[in-house]
């Protein structure tokens, strides 16, 4: 074979591009689409080798995007790990809040304990609210809903301590939806407040809205002062590991 068949044209513009980096950066030519398959691939020499002899490289373009390459990586490493870490997080959480109902719906006393106890708070509060709002209708339902619940914490053992928990709860989310569309009504450009997920720190009952956390949206999430006003709900029933819940 000849050796004129592995000889390069030295003399033409095409081959001043692509020994010129100035030339290089500027010059545009089609053949760059060529290489667009490769750059999302980390760059080896051989391969930049080649196509620079192609003459229709930016070199500068394609250093800069193998040094990003190599930045995302790093990156990517890092956001993975965070975001494994956050989702074995959110799982645990989910679990937890598994746990505790199943736990509450087999009999566990102090956990029905505990479960009255902070509902009943989140309840006085919301009496207090509508009581300081003139809104009769709404303070009396409160008021029945902490007398049903005083009523349940007399006698935690009872074996249809269930059935009745599960009734006063959707009562109570009955009435702090109305409560909410009386004292929280959303800003323009403000998604209306909906119930925790299930591995989210708030989250208690699917579907259950608590006053507090109606408070806390209003005072950020809703407030003049805060730009972020997106939120999604989770409102139905669920089943897991241990047991399956009947809320």
């Amino acid at each position: 074979m000849s050796s004129r068949q592995f000889e390069l044209d030295t003399s033409g513009p095409r081959w001043r591009h692509a020994t010129d980096p100035e030339l290089v950066y500027d010059y545009k030519v089609g053949d760059v689409r060529f290489l667009r398959a490769f750059l999302p691939l980390p760059v080896g020499l051989g391969v930049f080798a080649a196509v620079l002899a192609i003459g229709a490289v930016p070199v500068r373009r394609v250093e800069k995007r193998k040094q990003r390459i190599g930045e995302a990586r790093c990156n990517k490493d890092l956001l993975t790990r965070e975001y494994t870490a956050q989702t074995l997080e959110d799982a645990q959480r989910a679990e937890e809040h598994i746990d505790q109902l199943y736990r509450m719906e087999h009999g566990d006393v102090d956990v029905r304990k505990a479960h009255l106890a902070e509902l009943r708070e989140d309840a006085t509060h919301a009496h207090t609210a509508a009581a300081k709002a003139d809104d009769a209708e709404l303070a009396e339902g409160v008021e029945k809903i902490i007398q049903r619940l005083d009523a349940l914490a007399a006698n935690p053992q009872d074996p249809a301590f269930m059935d009745t928990f599960v009734r006063v709860l959707g009562d109570y989310r009955l009435t702090m939806e109305a409560l909410q569309a009386r004292q929280f009504t959303a800003r323009d450009g403000v998604d209306d407040y909906t119930a925790p997920r299930l591995w989210e720190p708030d989250y208690r009952y699917p579907g259950y809205v608590s006053y507090r956390e109606l408070r806390v949206w209003d005072a950020t999430d809703n407030s003049p002062s805060s730009g972020n006003g997106t939120n999604s709900g989770f409102s139905s029933g669920f089943s897991g590991s241990g047991g399956s819940s009947s809320f």
